[in-house]
C-alpha cells in the first residue's frame, strides 16, 4: 500500500491551545463556571483533550492551578478533582518553540447537593402548595437514591420529576418549569458519566 503524508502548516505561524471537555454541564447563571457533577460524596474525575489545538509538532503539559509541575503530558488526559473550584491549564509547545495556553475553570457539585438546589428553587416559587409539596417529595427521593450512589434510579426519578413539572407547571409557570427541567436533565445528563 502506498504511504501518503501530510503535513498541516499552521495557519499564522503560532500554535494555539484549545481544552476539550466532555461530561460537564450548565448551571449558569447560579454557578458561572461549568459543573462536573460527582457522583460520590468527594470527588469526581474528568476526561481533558486538547484535539482542537492547532500547530506543529506539538507537546502537551497540563497544570493544575498554582501547581508549578505538570500532571500530565499528551493530547489526552483523566484527572480527578475534590468537590469546589478548580482551574485547569494546557500549555501547547509547537516545533518551533512557541507556545500557547488554554486555562478552564470548573466547579465540582455533588449530586445531591444539585438536587437539594433544585428543591431549594421549587420551595421558593409561587405554584399551588399542592403541587409544590409533591415535586419535592419527588425530588427528596432522587436525593435520597443519589446520595446511595443509585445512578440510574436517580435519573428515573428525576425523569418523572420532568414529567410532573410539565403537565403541572408549566401551563401556568412556563418560567419555573423551563429553568427546573433544565436543572433536572443537566444533573441527570451530568450523572450518566458515573454508570460504569
Amino acid at each position: 500500500g502506498a504511504t501518503v503524508t501530510v503535513t498541516v502548516a499552521p495557519v499564522g505561524g503560532n500554535p494555539t491551545a484549545v481544552i476539550g471537555a466532555e461530561a460537564l454541564v450548565d448551571f449558569s447563571p447560579d454557578y458561572e463556571h461549568p459543573v462536573l457533577i460527582s457522583c460520590n460524596w468527594w470527588n469526581a474525575c474528568l476526561v481533558l483533550d486538547g484535539w482542537s489545538s492547532t500547530g506543529t509538532d506539538l507537546t502537551y503539559l497540563w497544570f493544575d492551578e498554582l501547581e508549578p509541575v505538570p500532571f500530565d503530558g499528551g493530547p489526552v488526559t483523566t484527572n480527578c478533582y475534590e468537590v469546589g473550584t478548580h482551574t485547569i491549564t494546557l500549555t501547547v509547545t509547537d516545533a518551533a518553540g512557541l507556545s500557547a495556553s488554554d486555562s478552564k475553570t470548573i466547579e465540582v457539585v455533588t449530586a445531591p447537593l444539585a438536587i437539594e438546589l433544585l428543591i431549594e428553587k421549587v420551595n421558593e416559587s409561587h405554584i399551588p402548595r399542592r403541587t409544590k409539596r409533591e415535586l419535592v417529595a419527588t425530588l427528596r427521593t432522587a436525593q435520597k437514591q443519589a446520595g446511595n450512589e443509585k445512578i440510574r434510579q436517580t435519573q428515573q426519578t428525576l425523569d418523572v420529576f420532568e414529567k410532573k413539572v410539565r403537565a403541572q407547571v408549566a401551563p401556568g409557570y412556563p418560567e419555573e418549569a423551563r429553568v427546573w427541567i433544565r436543572w433536572s436533565q443537566a444533573t441527570s445528563e451530568g450523572m450518566e458519566k458515573c454508570i460504569k
